[in-house]
């Protein structure tokens, strides 16, 4: 008799609960493949914004491998 109690209890607060946790996908964020950026700094009373984005080399040749 006790041992029905517990169980339908137990039924009932797992019911509430929404059954337990489930499997969600997660989403994944890539970050781009140039990446932007805007850097703002405060200097005196003159704001400096850079706005700027700068691309992947990605183990490819630049400037003729001036740059190592």
């Amino acid at each position: 008799m006790i041992r029905n109690i517990f169980l339908s209890l137990g039924f009932v607060a797992l019911v509430a609960t929404g059954g337990g946790p489930t499997a969600q996908a997660q989403q994944v964020t890539l970050p781009r493949p140039s990446p932007h950026t805007v850097l703002t700094q405060t200097v005196g009373i003159t704001e400096i914004t850079v706005d700027y984005s700068r691309p992947q080399v990605k183990d490819r040749e630049i400037w003729g491998q001036v740059v190592p």
